[in-house]
């Protein structure tokens, strides 16, 4: 079961709910973009649970074709760095806000 949780900028007050990073549910794996269009942070189904394929050899071969915002439909969107966790609005730091709402999915 995957976990989204909401960050919030503190800076320009940006929030999204958000896995933040690769994430699996019983049937579809997960990954957070940001789209070079709309600047949002986007969650997007990069694959099915299937035991008889592994992850990688799916992304490299098939996923690319069908990867596009949920929010606008632009195929140009990036990984968003879990590391540094920027705001795709500012480019400040963007922290879970532990006040606010999570969601179990799948």
């Amino acid at each position: 079961m995957g976990l989204q949780r909401k960050y919030r900028c503190k800076n320009c007050g940006y929030s999204v709910l958000t896995a933040a990073g690769r994430a699996r549910g019983f049937e579809a794996i997960t990954d957070t973009f940001t789209c070079n269009c709309c600047h949002e942070i986007v969650d997007i189904v990069i694959g099915y649970v299937d035991p008889d394929q592994e992850i990688e050899r799916f992304l490299k071969n098939e996923a690319s074709s069908y990867l596009k915002c949920g929010s606008c439909g632009s195929q140009d969107i990036d990984l968003w760095n879990i590391e540094n966790k920027l705001c795709p609005k500012c480019n400040s730091p963007i922290e879970i806000d532990s006040k606010a709402e999570f969601k179990y999915w799948d």
